[in-house]
């Protein structure tokens, strides 16, 4: 039986952005694991997080595709001694991979977070816990390359 990985994927997408999940939840398959996708391949009655839950629950790892979601030309971020930092071009994904990924953390399986290009390093978005954050343009050559594919093959 093939290792069950839940995706954590926002829903509304861009053109290019439902091209690369396709081609990553393919990737994923063609590594001999099962890609469990809410609304693609797993549907609930259930409220959004008991549905989702359960799902993870089954499976033996969770995959983040972050994409953007919301884009802000300009803002500022509070820092811890109160001073405020000032940004340009923030890009945010949905919180839905926040829940999702924590959900399956606190579960103790492994995370594959596939990122974005110049999205906001925020919570488990940032690489620097127990996972590495793979960040792409998502393009169709990065997605088909051999460091993309053996990223894969190495989390699995």
């Amino acid at each position: 039986m093939k290792p069950k990985v839940y995706i954590s994927i926002g829903t509304a997408a861009s053109p290019i952005q439902r091209q690369a999940a396709d081609a990553i939840f393919r990737s994923l398959e063609t590594a001999g694991l099962s890609p469990r996708q809410m609304e693609r391949n797993e549907w609930s009655a259930e409220q959004p997080l008991r549905g989702i839950k359960r799902v993870i629950e089954q499976c033996d790892g969770v995959v983040v595709i972050a994409f953007r979601r919301y884009q802000f030309p300009s803002g500022s971020e509070r820092q811890k001694d109160g001073s405020e930092k000032q940004l340009e071009n923030v890009r945010i994904t949905t919180v839905w991979n926040q829940i999702e990924a924590a959900m399956g953390y606190t579960r103790g399986l492994p995370l594959l977070v596939i990122a974005e290009d110049g999205l906001h390093e925020d919570g488990l978005l940032e690489g620097r816990y127990d996972w590495t954050v793979y960040w792409t343009d998502f393009s169709p050559e990065q997605l088909q390359s051999e460091s993309f594919v053996g990223y894969i093959e190495s989390w699995k």
